[in-house]
């Protein structure tokens, strides 16, 4: 089956040259799907409202790494029509879990020395998120001061709307390491592995996009009680626990600790959710 790779050298996406790939397994909007963009996608990217994709237009396939581990966590096709928020908001780390992660929204991706910053705070989380910071800046700065890392293409690194750039807009290379820098630390390498057109067996439907077709295996530990399901909580100096710390899947958490009528039946200990790394 036909499809688009860009061809050797630097070039945007509209040098690209046929070649032969797998497609994306077929698969329509789900219920799920749909109940998910109403509650959390049309909110926060109004202007995707739900469409059928042509036949034609550009997916990019998206490798994200885990942030310590050399390692593949996430993939995801993506249209490139889609604005660079989108993949942003899409993209999952467990540091975005902890702490006040779900509230710091700052971010960027770093491609051929532009920083595509996350600039807007989507409607529904203005009133919980915190102001946005330009990680980009500063990191500028200190390139400029003594021409560091000055690209023999782009010159010096400058900065650049996440929600105004489609994936259309850049130049890349395929294969190439780029970054995802997030929750002020937080490092991942991002990689455009694979480029081509919608074809007939693909998803059609914008709702389905960005389009996850590989999740890195959980490294949740199972509960310590049941010894089938995966943990849900770690619970520290609970006396009728085996163990402490001891991993407890919700339901063995709701019998040790909550009677018949929903009352907590003693509370002198620390639980913590357990999140995927």
């Amino acid at each position: 089956m036909d499809e688009l790779r860009e061809k050797p050298g630097l070039a945007g996406l509209a040098a690209v040259e046929t070649i032969t790939a797998p497609r994306v397994p077929p698969n329509d909007v789900t219920e799920q799907m749909r109940r998910e963009w109403e509650e959390r996608g049309a909110l926060e990217f109004p202007h995707l409202v739900e469409k059928e994709l042509d036949f034609g237009e550009v997916l990019l396939l998206v490798q994200v790494n885990h942030q310590e581990r050399n390692a593949m966590s996430q993939m995801f096709w993506v249209p490139a029509s889609f604005t660079l928020d989108v993949l942003l908001r899409r993209m999952s780390c467990i540091s975005n879990e902890i702490l006040d992660g779900k509230q710091t929204l700052s971010a960027f991706l770093f491609i051929e020395s532009v920083f595509y910053e996350m600039d807007r705070v989507p409607p529904p989380l203005q009133a919980s998120a915190l102001p946005l910071t330009s990680y980009a800046e500063g990191i500028i700065e200190w390139m400029r001061e003594e021409k560091r890392f000055v690209s023999d293409v782009f010159g010096v690194a400058r900065r650049a709307s996440a929600s105004t750039t489609t994936f259309a807009d850049l130049r890349i290379r395929l294969g190439k390491s780029y970054l995802w820098q997030h929750q002020g630390s937080c490092c991942h390498e991002i990689r455009f592995v694979d480029m081509r057109r919608v074809v007939a067996d693909d998803p059609r439907s914008s709702l389905c996009y960005p389009y996850l077709v590989f999740t890195g295996r959980s490294r949740r530990p199972r509960c310590h009680i049941c010894k089938r399901e995966l943990a849900d909580f770690v619970v520290y100096g609970d006396k009728p626990a085996p163990v402490s710390p001891c991993h407890m899947c919700s339901e063995c958490y709701q019998l040790l600790h909550y009677g018949p009528d929903g009352h907590m039946l003693y509370s002198d200990f620390q639980v913590f959710p357990v999140w995927q790394d």
